[in-house]
């Protein structure tokens, strides 16, 4: 007891020091818990329970259950994992989820009661968009540990992991069929982009690849009805800047056809089926429930409720008012030209060039953000990034006329021109639909129009 008492002095005599010498912590035995109700939400996936009597879904990185009724919500994670897109296992015992919570998002599974968080996938890997076999023994996902996005199964008895899909483009948003013997998934093929089915999932010797919808639109994953015969997903269409909620016969060449009502905002997750004719899915800030034959679509309310430390502070005051000239703040991505007196940069959200010794110039004055110039190599022209159109592409910019014009437009947006030395070249960052952190980086032959990727694989 006595070196006990000993070795604690000293750490009370530190704490007293800081107390009354040290920084002023006092804003923090102000703080003040608050209670945030949670009505709506922005990008939530839902799960269905195999019972059909529960919802998972998530919110402010946090795992969700109620009633599929509706009503007030459970939290099952903390807020401290960033937990995604939740997924049930057959048996309703277990969720599967993406999770960043060791600084990479790999996939996670706990109980419904928040009890036995286990880690199934590890390593320097992205691994997203979890699905669950039929059988309960393995778990589909997408993952980037092949070098771009493929998809990959995990058996969870012996943790053996299986690459499903091998291809240059990304593969993403797996789900199984209800027979276990189709993946249904998103990809970014050159042999056509949208929804494609893997046959014989279960046997390496046996399987096929298949492309079931055709689409340049951005896909959420499919869900598959009851008796696998339909396929529900949503969609972006960039050119109609709207989203839509689409079904689609496995067989035959019936075409999608949407469910959407007008003008409703509906989220890029996997739907569930709640019926043959039922379904759950996403949109507005809500949880909806719609039917294959019913136009119309009931909200499905629910209340979530976080606690927030909140802090007592004096708040600043600032003039809104004043018509008086500033410094211009956030200057970013400055380029100095070739012959070393000008400089480039966006502020603004326009770009400007500034000579040496002179005051700086607005080259663009528009209500877009364009932002990463870079010079030719003779010094006459720009590159740059904006949102002109809509998604961000790379334009190219005459200083002489002060003529400009679209260079580079893609579906998934482009970003980060640079020029190369030889003036034949723009390399540039191509916008990837699996990851909005991720990219792929691209060569644009300026003599012949072409694209091709800079390392032969996404980074």
């Amino acid at each position: 007891m006595p070196f006990h008492r000993h070795a604690i002095r000293p750490v009370a005599l530190l704490l007293a020091l800081v107390t009354t010498i040290g920084p002023d912590y006092s804003f923090a035995r102000q703080s003040k818990p608050i209670e945030v109700k949670l009505t709506e939400g922005t990008n939530i996936a839902i799960a269905l329970s195999p019972d059909g009597r529960t919802i998972a879904f998530d919110l402010q990185g946090t795992l969700w259950k109620m009633s599929a009724e509706g009503g007030q919500a459970t939290a099952i994670t903390d807020e401290m994992g960033d937990a995604r897109q939740p997924a049930w296992s057959p048996d309703g015992s277990r969720i599967a989820f993406q999770s960043y919570r060791d600084g990479n998002w790999h996939i996670w599974t706990v109980a419904p009661d928040g009890s036995g968080l286990a880690q199934v996938t590890t390593g320097p890997f992205d691994d997203r968009e979890p699905h669950w076999s039929p059988d309960g023994k393995s778990i589909a996902f997408s993952s980037d540990r092949g070098g771009n996005y493929d998809i990959w199964r995990i058996d969870l008895s012996s943790r053996s992991l299986e690459q499903l899909t091998r291809d240059p483009a990304n593969d993403y948003n797996p789900t199984w069929s209800p027979d276990g013997n189709q993946i249904a998934f998103v990809s970014e093929r050159t042999a056509g982009r949208g929804v494609w089915l893997l046959k014989d999932a279960a046997s390496a010797d046996k399987r096929q690849e298949v492309l079931l919808v055709q689409s340049n639109a951005a896909l959420g994953a499919a869900s598959w009805s009851k008796q696998g015969t339909h396929l529900l997903y949503a969609g972006f269409d960039r050119s109609r800047g709207a989203t839509a909620l689409l079904v689609k016969a496995v067989a035959g060449d019936e075409r999608p056809r949407s469910l959407t009502a007008a003008g409703e905002d509906v989220f890029l997750f996997r739907p569930a089926w709640v019926s043959d004719s039922e379904y759950l899915y996403t949109a507005d800030g809500m949880i909806k429930k719609g039917g294959l034959e019913n136009s119309q679509k009931a909200a499905i309310s629910f209340e979530a409720t976080i606690r927030l430390d909140r802090p007592a502070y004096a708040r600043k005051k600032r003039d809104f008012d004043s018509t008086a000239p500033r410094p211009a703040r956030g200057i970013v991505a400055p380029a100095v030209s070739p012959d070393g007196a000008r400089l480039a940069f966006t502020a603004l959200g326009d770009l400007w060039i500034q000579e040496q010794g002179k005051k700086a110039q607005r080259i663009t004055d528009d209500p877009f953000v364009d932002i990463h110039p870079s010079w030719s190599p003779d010094g006459s022209k720009l590159v740059y990034a904006s949102d002109k159109q809509g998604a961000m592409d790379i334009w190219i910019r005459d200083l002489k006329t002060g003529e400009e014009r679209v260079l580079i437009k893609i579906p998934t947006g482009a970003a980060y021109p640079e020029w190369s030395p030889d003036g034949k070249h723009i390399a540039f960052f191509a916008g990837d639909s699996a990851s909005p952190l991720a990219g792929r980086l691209q060569v644009f032959d300026l003599e012949t129009s072409n694209t091709r990727p800079a390392l032969g694989r996404a980074v």
